[in-house]
């Protein structure tokens, strides 16, 4: 940092004077310290005006500077000549706008600092405003594009969020022109994906143009019809039986968050470009208005769509099916054979997968859902229930029309995308399957729910979660008080200083802070021991009322008053400083050193609190893990003055009458499956350590002072060694099958490293996830002894200094198979790493310090974690600090371990810049959007530098996630086809990331076993190096998801009278 450059003290105009008028020539101008104001450039009148917020450093400088020693030229600033300007010109031209004939401009035409430029302080917008109004007039424009919100901002009347409001067309009264918001463009020098999303901007743009100057834009005619009652719904499928439409896309709206609880309110079909109707079931007061039943109408339906040749298209299918068929009775089972989000997400995942953009890319249908948008921003109070039920039926109707035509007619485009990158077959047999048919199950099952434990733990976690904090503020409080006395005591005399602590003590009960202050500040031996003082009175005042939240409280308790050394720095985007060690900030110049403020996150506090064995500091990290845990999942219900429930909320929103969570999933850009209303995927698996610990204290605490709530003994014991412990159940385990049902789950055993070891073709790391370990042997009492030390790890004199450790092939307590050898365990990647670092045995090694470091070094590695985030991670996992040089040890081992996964990992670093994209064995692609090589000259070089490492480090591990992503995906899709087709009960109801769970019958269950067995890993190989690899699976049988079962339930779930 000692070469880090200041910034430029640029010159500003004196805003003291009258507001700027209309600027008409580049130059200087008297009387504001030489600043230069660049004029707008183009014809006057010009149809399409450009306007931005600010001009850039790149458009006012003077002076370009060479490349590759070349010296530069002089210049006129003007616009549009900046990197991203270049980028922006070449895609208005090419989109058919000729940019000489439009008109370009800047509100603020003078380059401001660069803290202003990120947000133009209000007195200089307003200082600015009447040049800019002058200039609009004068060119006199039919479109305005307003480049970036803040000028939105300024010429609409309408207040909309940048997703909202970007892309419509707006209408500005004053200057009779249409206002359309885009982007600002430094985002095509920031994030290449960008540019594609400008092109579908600038089309729009040219297409509005040609419809203002009556210039046909062959555009479709829309036939939308409404379907009121069964007489004209039997006329359509008529139509479509006389026509043999055999591929229509459906959608539908609904009231409510879920197909169980919720009213369906139409369903819209499209079965030609411009072609569609919507199926008024329910009117925009609720009320049911068709002639006949929901179940008749869907009969009426069903003579066509259940046909097995006539197939859906939809946008995200799995959300609508459920309504279908709960509803109307229709099939939903392989119905659907294209899905344009998925397909679409498929094709590139940068893409924005939302309706209404894909309508903006591949139709001519605009931004059709602005009136929905306006309407909903102004009647947020009827869009509680989660669905579309009060929108009026004047603004609902065209738009769900335009819902379905978007999807019939993006889908050959869509389609054609996917032929070109040979991903047919990827999506057609693999993705496709698994987020329809897979997801609609999961939609249609529900995750069953255990109510009562659903209520216990929001009361058990709301009382922990009140209690600990009053306690913890008590604490604070108390240890506040003793930093002042201490402050007193390490300054004056001893029979002077308890005085004083009494007299600051009874100031402030009478409320004289300033006396209070003057007092302390008294004791100061020397004036630079104000600040630590003021620090300690400042807390103090705050300590009764401290607030846990707050970054500025934390930072002065822990670092000015308590005096702990930070860990690291809070990434600082304005000044483009990133996170960074505290260890390297003490190592720069003080000047350079003010940049940075210490983290108070999660990791620094838990550090903190390790390392300074800090009990208060314990506690408030347990009262942060139970609060998160009270937000995120028991949040306590909406209640009146009366008590009567408003609304609930956390889990409890979700819950149907069924008692099932009917959740929704999509996936991610790697193809790992994510859920939403509610993330079911992401419920806590298990009770960490911080809350379970807290929970210990507290309870224990209370129930010795006889002070614990009935209700809460069943979640305390005590253990062998008298200590209290809780036994407070998981999230997950709220989950739990219905009387006379299981759940089968099957979990890849470390997927992403034998992934790893396999896609690399790294020998080594193969044998280590594939082969037992021979040095060891199993005692038929389960334990593993050494039979011998690996030579390329020990070397002759530290096999001899531990020699005593080891057990002769011979041994009688060895189990020996029924072919007469030994039985060897498998192999432990960890502990092999932690090896490798000590050059020590791993008996003589500390397991959760030395094998919990190995564990993150191999899991952390993937994802290029440098040597000093590995020891963060490590001290914050294990609760110890590691030896310096830990994580520069750990790499090494690695590297010497499995020299070729390294290798791989950093090439995989270098495909985003060529070729862009990695095929997975799958088939899927994934695609780095990065700048056309014609644009490099024009951009900075460090920007460019800084792209590729970001998407370097996406790149780096996505072959291995996508590679159990897509076994899961085939598996899903696998089991469920086999349960319909025998005829089971069963069904796959949760697929995470890395396993599979199935709910079926009592009777079930050991054949799902088998197929678990089968599906996930017997018959689902992928081909790597001319070896096949699959994913082994260890398997649980449980009647709550991921609790283990009971010594009774396990007798239940593993008797023979259940087999079939």
């Amino acid at each position: 940092m000692e070469n880090q450059k200041k910034d430029k003290v640029i010159p500003v105009p004196d805003y003291t004077l009258p507001p700027l008028q209309y600027i008409e020539k580049t130059g200087s101008v008297r009387g504001h310290n030489g600043v230069t104001f660049v004029a707008g450039e183009g014809i006057k009148p010009a149809d399409i005006m450009f306007i931005t917020s600010c001009i850039s450093p790149q458009e006012a400088s003077k002076f370009i500077k060479g490349r590759d020693g070349d010296q530069g030229v002089r210049v006129q600033p003007r616009y549009l000549r900046s990197d991203a300007g270049v980028i922006f010109s070449d895609i208005f031209n090419q989109e058919g706008i000729d940019l000489y004939k439009c008109y370009y401009t800047a509100l603020v035409k003078w380059l401001l600092p660069k803290n202003e430029r990120v947000k133009i302080p209000k007195d200089i917008i307003n200082w600015a405003l009447p040049s800019l109004d002058a200039e609009i007039q004068a060119v006199s424009p039919k479109i305005i594009v307003c480049i970036g919100k803040p000028i939105f901002d300024l010429l609409s009347n309408i207040k909309l969020s940048l997703s909202d409001a970007k892309s419509g067309w707006f209408y500005n009264e004053k200057y009779n022109a249409k206002l359309y918001l885009i982007d600002d463009t430094y985002k095509l020098v920031t994030n290449p994906e960008y540019i594609e999303k400008f092109r579908v901007e600038a089309r729009e743009i040219n297409r509005m143009h040609k419809e203002i100057c009556n210039i046909s834009t062959g555009r479709i005619p829309l036939e939308y019809e409404t379907i009121t009652n069964s007489t004209d719904l039997k006329r359509v499928v008529s139509n479509w039986k006389q026509n043999n439409f055999k591929v229509i896309s459906v959608d539908c709206e609904w009231a409510g968050n879920n197909h169980i609880d919720g009213k369906l309110r139409s369903t819209q079909f499209c079965w030609a470009s411009g072609k569609a109707c919507y199926v008024r079931w329910m009117d925009d007061k609720g009320n049911y208005a068709f002639d006949i039943s929901y179940k008749d109408a869907g009969a009426i339906l069903s003579e066509w769509l259940d046909r097995d040749d006539v197939k859906y298209i939809g946008h995200h299918f799995a959300a609508d099916a459920p309504w279908l068929h709960h509803v109307l009775g229709l099939n939903w089972y392989e119905k659907c054979i294209f899905d344009t989000e998925f397909a679409q997400q498929t094709a590139n995942e940068a893409e924005d997968l939302s309706l209404e953009r894909i309508a903006m890319k591949y139709t001519d249908l605009g931004r059709y859902d602005l009136d929905l948008v306006l309407w909903v921003k102004q009647n947020k109070a009827l869009m509680e229930d989660g669905g579309y039920g009060a929108i009026p039926d004047e603004i609902l109707i065209p738009y769900a029309c335009k819902d379905v035509d978007t999807v019939f007619r993006a889908w050959p485009f869509i389609y054609r995308s996917l032929q070109v990158q040979d991903l047919v077959e990827y999506y057609d047999n693999i993705f496709h399957p698994f987020v329809t048919d897979v997801f609609v199950s999961f939609a249609l099952v529900g995750l069953p729910m255990d109510v009562d434990t659903m209520d216990e733990l929001r009361v058990l976690y709301t009382f922990a979660r009140d209690k600990m904090e009053v306690i913890l503020r008590e604490e604070i409080h108390v240890e506040a008080k003793n930093f002042v006395l201490m402050a007193f005591a390490t300054r004056l005399p001893p029979e002077i200083a308890y005085e004083k602590y009494l007299e600051f003590i009874s100031l402030i009960a009478n409320s004289d802070h300033a006396e209070a202050w003057s007092i302390l500040k008294g004791a100061a031996k020397k004036p630079d021991d104000v600040p630590k003082l003021k620090s300690i009175f400042d807390h103090f005042i705050d300590s009764a009322h401290f607030n846990i939240r707050s970054a500025a409280h934390l930072k002065r308790w822990l670092f000015n008053v308590k005096g702990y050394e930070p860990i690291k720095s809070t990434s600082n985007k304005e000044k483009g400083l990133p996170s960074t060690s505290w260890e390297k900030i003490k190592g720069m110049p003080l000047d350079a050193q003010k940049n940075y403020n210490p983290a108070v996150d999660k990791q620094t506090l838990q550090i903190l609190s390790e390392k300074n064995n800090d009990r208060i500091l314990r506690k408030l990290l347990q009262l942060n893990a139970v609060g998160n845990i009270c937000k995120a999942f028991l949040k306590e219900a909406d209640v009146d003055a009366d008590g009567n429930l408003v609304k609930e909320n956390g889990l409890h929103f979700y819950l149907c009458s069924d008692n099932c969570v009917h959740g929704q999933m999509s996936t991610t850009e790697t193809g790992r499956p994510r859920s939403w209303k509610p993330n079911s995927l992401n419920w806590p698996s298990y009770v960490n350590s911080m809350i379970s610990n807290g929970i210990s204290d507290l309870f224990g605490k209370l129930k010795e002072r006889g002070e614990l709530p009935a209700e809460f003994e069943k979640f305390i014991v005590k253990d062998d060694k008298g200590e209290y412990k809780s036994k407070v159940p998981s999230i997950r385990s709220c989950v739990k099958a219905p009387e006379g049902w299981c759940f089968v789950e099957s979990d890849y055993q470390t997927a992403e490293i034998r992934g790893l070891a396999f896609i690399s073709g790294d020998k080594s790391l193969i044998d280590i996830v594939c082969n037992p370990d021979l040095n060891f042997a199993v005692t038929k009492d389960d334990k593993k002894v050494r039979l011998s030390f690996p030579a390329e790890v020990f070397p002759p004199s530290v096999q001899e200094e531990y020699k005593h450790l080891l057990v002769s092939p011979d041994d009688p307590s060895l189990i020996i198979k029924d072919d007469g050898s030994l039985k060897h365990p498998k192999q432990d990647l960890h502990w092999s790493l932690a090896e490798m670092v000590h050059i020590k045995p791993r008996e003589v090694l500390d397991e959760k310090k030395d094998r919990g470091a190995a564990k993150v070094g191999n899991f952390s590695s993937a994802y290029g974690a440098s040597a000093s985030t590995l020891e963060r991670k490590i001290e914050q996992d294990t609760g110890k600090k590691p030896e310096e040089g830990t994580g520069q040890r750990l790499l090494k081992a690695l590297e010497k371990r499995q020299p070729v996964a390294q290798d791989f990992l950093i090439k995989m670093e270098r495909i985003p810049e060529k070729p862009g994209y990695y095929r997975a064995a799958s088939g899927r692609l994934r695609h780095f959007s990065s700048h056309d090589p014609k644009y490099l000259d024009d951009i900075d070089e460090h920007l460019t530098m800084g792209l590729f490492k970001s998407m370097g480090r996406e790149a780096r591990n996505f072959p291995m996630q996508e590679s159990v992503a897509a076994t899961a995906a085939r598996a899903g899709k696998w089991l469920l086809d086999t349960y319909i087709k025998l005829n089971m009960k069963a069904r796959p109801l949760i697929i995470l990331y890395d396993s599979v769970v199935t709910l079926c019958p009592l009777e079930e269950r050991f054949k799902v076993a088998q197929m678990h067995q089968l599906f996930m890993t017997d018959e689902n190989t992928w081909e790597y190096h001319g070896r096949k690899m699959n994913y082994p699976i260890d398997q649980l049988f449980c009647y709550r998801w991921s609790a283990k079962p009971s010594k009774d339930e396990t007798k239940l779930l593993e008797d023979p009278k259940w087999r079939t």
